[in-house]
């Protein structure tokens, strides 16, 4: 993770350089430990498809959380870019900005159903218990 394009970005508001704003280091820090965590999550789930693919039967618990953590691992990837680009300005869009293209990957890789955390994180999970009387 750089902070190489935060020491000509002037922060009116605090009327500092970004570089120097413990509150853009903290973003940096925090992305990276996010995408550090997405890395060995992936790595995890590599793995855990290798181990399924040496048996002879299906385990299904360990297919829902390959999906469970493949798609958290794209969620922490993303929630990574967008701490970062939403601090980048109003500039970080424009095609020549360098967070541009990494936000437009993430968000492209959400898009698939297996990746989506809506459809992959409740097949992992239990049902909810049904309230006593129904």
């Amino acid at each position: 993770m750089s902070t190489q394009n935060t020491s000509g970005h002037f922060l009116a508001l605090t009327g500092t350089v970004q570089r120097n704003d413990p509150a853009a280091r903290l973003r940096v820090a925090e992305s990276a430990a996010d995408i550090d965590a997405a890395e060995r999550t992936m790595l995890a789930a590599a793995a855990s498809c290798d181990e399924l693919g040496r048996r002879s039967e299906r385990d299904p618990l360990a297919e829902a959380t390959i999906c469970r953590d493949t798609a958290y691992a794209v969620r922490l990837c993303a929630m990574a870019v967008d701490r970062l680009f939403e601090a980048a300005g109003g500039s970080a869009p424009a095609e020549h900005e360098p967070l541009a293209p990494p936000w437009r990957g993430v968000h492209g890789a959400r898009i698939p159903a297996a990746l989506t955390w809506d459809a992959a994180g409740p097949k992992h999970a239990p049902p909810l218990p049904r309230p006593v009387g129904s």
